[in-house]
């Protein structure tokens, strides 16, 4: 067996193992963009016309998350159901799959090709998966609503979540954005789903040490955290654009993040690696 037709495979078994949580994540994405939706439409330069919501502007609204926290308004931090939702969704698609392929067929075929460093690469591939097929439902939504409230398809309105927000947002007026529309697109849209997948794979390495219950908790754990707290070392707070120096005042360096995240997917791989290779899967 090759290596195309190993990784194919792999790809068919995942996607027939998470095809409900896939609907799921539909529902939720929808349902929440609705929210976004009729929440706008109140809005009175939406109302008038002065800004039409965005499809960059409903991608930011699942991946916003909460403001820099402060002495003064940790006690009046808002929940970010939306962002969670979304570190949800992330969790539940990269769950248990590893976890019930080496008990299912997945084991047969270990067994018949020998290939552990091709299995476990494989694994790695349906993990990058697992995140693009979130973010694909949300990018595909958000032109959904986008063509149906006649916006945009790029430009970033951070006024229209100061407004929304008022005092609940560490968002830069878009007058006061050091960077271009198009950097901050691309941020929006792609930024998010890299971090995400690089925190992926290091909820299927610990799923190998930890077993996928276990390490799902702890990966929720350590995003609730970074709600609470600004800390770079929280991965939960690399995703959040409201914590970020692109879009934020006092924002985290995207840049340091982004080196951050590649070096922890990579010792993910490695570690993952390393105890696959020794793991007796007979």
């Amino acid at each position: 067996m090759n290596i195309n037709s190993f990784v194919k495979n792999d790809i068919k078994r995942f996607l027939i193992h998470n095809r409900y949580r896939m609907i799921l994540c539909v529902i939720i994405v929808f349902s929440l963009m609705a929210a976004f939706y009729m929440h706008t439409g109140v809005i009175s330069s939406v109302k008038n016309k002065e800004i039409q919501p965005s499809a960059c502007d409903y991608i930011l609204y699942m991946t916003r998350g909460v403001c820099h926290v402060t002495e003064e308004n940790i006690k009046r931090l808002e929940i970010p159901y939306v962002w969670i939702s979304l570190c949800v969704m992330c969790s539940l698609m990269v769950l248990d799959y590893l976890y019930n392929d080496m008990r299912g067929i997945g084991r047969n075929v270990l067994v018949y090709s020998r290939k552990k460093n091709l299995w476990w690469f494989s694994k790695c591939v349906t993990t990058v998966i697992a995140i693009t097929i979130v973010y694909m439902i949300i990018w595909i939504m958000s032109l959904v609503f986008t063509v149906v409230s006649k916006g945009s398809m790029t430009g970033v309105h951070t006024d229209l979540f100061i407004t929304m927000y008022s005092i609940n947002t560490s968002l830069l007026p878009s007058d006061m954005l050091d960077y271009s529309q198009t950097a901050i697109c691309l941020y929006v849209v792609l930024y998010p789903w890299f971090i995400s997948v690089c925190i992926g794979l290091v909820q299927v390495m610990l799923g190998l040490y930890t077993g996928p219950v276990i390490s799902f908790v702890i990966i929720l754990i350590m995003n609730t955290l970074a709600v609470f707290s600004n800390n770079i070392l929280l991965f939960g707070n690399w995703t959040m654009a409201e914590r970020c120096s692109i879009l934020a005042e006092d924002g985290l360096d995207i840049y340091v993040m982004l080196v951050m995240a590649v070096i922890l997917a990579v010792v993910s791989v490695m570690a993952g690696w390393h105890k696959f290779k020794k793991k007796d899967i007979l």
